[in-house]
């Protein structure tokens, strides 16, 4: 997969004078401390697309100041969320590396994503683009079974509350 961020949504983000950071908003890390802070958000799709070092990231950010960019991503290495290590054995410099906790953060990212681009927004566009690359198309997530492989509709889907154990 690769990701594409819309420049008018970088400049709106980059735009936003606020002094909340990621840290601030919540002392431990959730969901909604992972994608409610728009940097946090633009830094993970570029963490899962493969950017590795500080200029990578700013560079694909575009207008994040350095200040803001070493915060979230002391942030996601605080949460387990990314890992920094040498870029070769016994070097000073480091790059950041995706965890297994951030990689299965992934359907979440790309499910709330393409909801927010339906639901969100006029054109059915987020400003984050996720694009299937085997195919070069769109990704659209869905959940699938994992017995039968088949679509997961709301429609096909009942919830109940488990009863108590006697």
């Amino acid at each position: 997969m690769r990701t594409e961020v819309d420049a008018p949504l970088l400049i709106d983000v980059a735009d936003r004078r606020s002094r909340r950071t990621a840290k601030a908003d919540a002392p431990g890390m959730d969901s909604s401390s992972v994608l409610a802070d728009r940097w946090s958000t633009f830094l993970l799709a570029a963490a899962l697309e493969g950017n590795r070092r500080f200029g990578d990231f700013q560079d694909r950010l575009g207008s994040i100041s350095p200040v803001t960019l070493t915060d979230r991503l002391a942030y996601f290495v605080d949460n387990d969320m990314l890992i920094r290590t040498p870029i070769v054995d016994g070097a000073r410099r480091r790059e950041y590396r995706t965890t297994p906790k951030s990689l299965d953060f992934f359907p979440v990212f790309a499910a709330l994503n393409a909801w927010a681009a339906r639901h969100l927004t006029e054109d059915g566009r987020s400003g984050l683009t996720i694009v299937h690359s085997a195919g070069e198309h769109l990704l659209e997530p869905q959940y699938t079974c994992n017995a039968c492989n088949g679509a997961l509709r709301r429609a096909d889907t009942e919830f109940t509350r488990p009863r108590p154990a006697s």
